[in-house]
């Protein structure tokens, strides 16, 4: 079955997961094997937009070791093409991302480090998609993080994988892409390494009760969105559509905010609350309903 790039926040259902021996783990996950402009087991549209996907050089680009990726959304025949790196095959015209690389451990979270440089309201996107076996090749898992905004400095982030099958995956999808799959903006740029997979991480207590005191509700919303900071300061909120654009920013305070969303078309979104220093702290989804 053919995977629609970008598409797979649409996912929703959430199943248990139990941790088994660990011998998966993301080729060339620190991106130090490169031939030319072509990191090691990861897929690119050099092809056809040459510059989308270069290897970084300068220290600063580079968060450990001595090799990072940069992605860069160009225009290619006067269409908007996102820097793209996958370790699958990548159709453009048709934005897909078919194959993929062995992997049958189920992981908690998607981690790694992250710059990023847009333009606009530009949001990228990082993902990871466990699969079973062929025929089937039903989706297992998906962790999708939306990059957006500034973000000058390498950044950590987690993204949690969110099971819709019991079922051990045979095969991964690791994907990247400067720009989301609708109002890229060229000339937009992120740097990605150290990509990883934790399984049952434990969790520190700040960002145990960061995600704890944090409440966004109601779920479906029609009118007004509330966070709830409960004392959390210097953090904002930002809403993407399922196909990884941003369509809102909100600074937050450390009580409640009400965001208003009766603009939004009816629909999955989803939110990423963000502090000012330290990364993410809380995502989720919502229904505009």
């Amino acid at each position: 079955m053919i995977k629609k790039l970008l598409s797979i926040t649409t996912i929703t259902a959430f199943a248990f997961f139990t941790v088994t021996a660990q011998t998966s783990d993301i080729p060339n996950k620190a991106f130090e094997l490169w031939s030319g402009q072509n990191a090691t087991s990861w897929n690119n549209l050099n092809g056809v937009a040459p510059g989308s996907c270069t290897k970084a050089t300068a220290g600063a680009d580079i968060y450990g070791g001595s090799g990072a990726i940069i992605l860069k959304t160009l225009s290619v025949f006067n269409t908007t093409a996102p820097g793209t790196a996958a370790t699958g095959t990548i159709n453009l015209l048709q934005a897909t991302v078919t194959g993929g690389t062995p992997f049958t451990d189920r992981p908690d979270s998607l981690t790694g480090w992250f710059k990023y440089a847009p333009v606009g309201n530009d949001a990228g996107n990082i993902v990871g998609i466990l699969l079973s076996a062929d025929p089937a090749r039903d989706t297992i898992a998906v962790a999708v993080f939306f990059p957006s905004g500034t973000v000058s400095n390498y950044t950590y982030f987690k993204a949690a994988f969110e099971y819709r099958l019991p079922d051990a995956p045979t095969q991964a999808l690791f994907i990247m892409a400067s720009s989301g799959a609708t109002g890229g903006q060229v000339n937009t740029m992120m740097y990605v390494d150290d990509l990883g997979v934790v399984y049952n991480p434990t969790v520190g207590v700040d960002e145990a009760e960061a995600t704890k005191e944090i409440t966004v509700y109601p779920n479906p919303v029609s009118d007004n969105l509330n966070v709830n900071m409960a004392g959390i300061q210097g953090a904002n909120v930002s809403i993407f559509d399922i196909t990884g654009k941003k369509v809102a920013q909100h600074n937050l305070t450390e009580k409640l905010n009400s965001i208003n969303v009766a603009s939004l078309a009816n629909g999955m979104y989803v939110y990423q609350v963000n502090s000012n220093t330290n990364g993410t702290l809380k995502t989720g989804k919502f229904i505009v309903k």
